[in-house]
């Protein structure tokens, strides 16, 4: 007689080479379309050296409440938080970045509260191409760290 748990062994096998060929194609720390970025490339690229220094949107300063030291504390920060300086505006709204005040806040937007981000003197503005790459992780869903999927599929699957 066959061991129970060994028959489903197969079709996890299968369900988790299916889930990660979906996967294909995502960045560690975050997952990314055709064409588009990762938060992972967001925080490595941008976040980091232009937001997280200068005591600014680090883990210990956190100017507007603002975390952006690590990719799971700026994707908490930013996706469907609302703004502490500018009323009624959502940090990041997934999939639109119009209705995004990141954007206003670091582009070149007449319509936002307060300065153009970075703010430090002598930082630049962001460039095209940087506030491109935070477009497209917006407009392809915002999604949340790729570590975090991975984890909630690997304590998923363990009740099998």
């Amino acid at each position: 007689m066959q061991n129970p748990s060994s028959s489903h062994r197969p079709w996890l096998t299968l369900l988790l080479m299916l889930v990660a060929a979906g996967c294909a194609g995502e960045g560690a720390g975050g997952s990314a379309t055709s064409g588009g970025a990762s938060l992972a490339d967001i925080q490595q690229q941008i976040f980091t050296p232009s937001c997280a220094q200068f005591g600014c949107h680090d883990a210990v300063i956190q100017q507007a409440g603002l975390n952006l030291s690590s990719v799971p504390a700026s994707h908490a920060g930013l996706v469907n938080t609302a703004s502490t300086l500018c009323a009624g505006r959502t940090l990041v709204v997934a999939n639109d970045s119009d209705a995004s005040y990141l954007m206003d806040k670091v582009g070149a937007s007449t319509d936002r509260c307060g300065a153009q981000m970075p703010d430090i003197g002598g930082l630049p503005s962001l460039t095209d191409e940087q506030l491109e790459q935070i477009r497209s992780w917006i407009e392809a869903g915002a999604h949340p760290p790729l570590s975090t999927t991975t984890t909630s599929l690997t304590t998923s699957t363990t009740l099998f």
